[in-house]
């Protein structure tokens, strides 16, 4: 990935020509970074991500039954995940 010179932190990036991302974006980075880092129950979002890809892969896997054999196939194999 290419850095331009002078960007020692993502906060640097010019957001437009006067205002930096780090002006627009920090208060909002620092939120959720507290939430994620300190709060957020990792265990329970895990479950839920499993949960919903679970069903999303029978979801695909029904509906394109008779569908194209390349959808079938993409389907059949995120069901194995």
């Amino acid at each position: 990935m290419h850095v331009p010179a002078g960007i020692n932190h993502f906060t640097d990036i010019m957001w437009n020509e006067n205002v930096k991302y780090g002006d627009v974006h920090r208060q909002s980075e620092f939120e959720f970074s507290h939430y994620n880092f300190n709060i957020a129950d990792t265990e329970l979002h895990f479950k839920l991500f499993d949960l919903y890809e679970k069903d999303a892969c029978r979801y695909w896997t029904t509906r394109n039954r008779s569908r194209a054999p390349g959808i079938r196939l993409r389907s059949e194999m995120l069901a194995r995940l």
